[in-house]
């Protein structure tokens, strides 16, 4: 299930299309969000607008589920 997130630096998103992808930081003016640094999983970096974050339809993925699901 897709939902609008919020975006929080150091985790990680899916895509529909199941790409990955990691918040790197956010970019504010003043004390609004206005932009994001996100990177792919295989290293490509880009910069967003935070109107464009909304629109992506992600799915937070869950580090500590991961880690549960592989026993460790």
């Amino acid at each position: 299930m897709f939902s609008s997130q919020k975006p929080v630096p150091g985790s990680w998103y899916v895509n529909r299309t199941g790409k990955l992808m990691k918040v790197r930081l956010m970019l504010f003016q003043g004390r609004r969000r206005r932009a994001l640094l996100i990177e792919y999983l295989e290293g490509q970096r880009q910069i967003i607008g935070i109107d464009d974050w909304y629109r992506l339809q992600l799915h937070r993925r869950d580090a500590n589920l991961e880690n549960r699901q592989q026993g460790t």
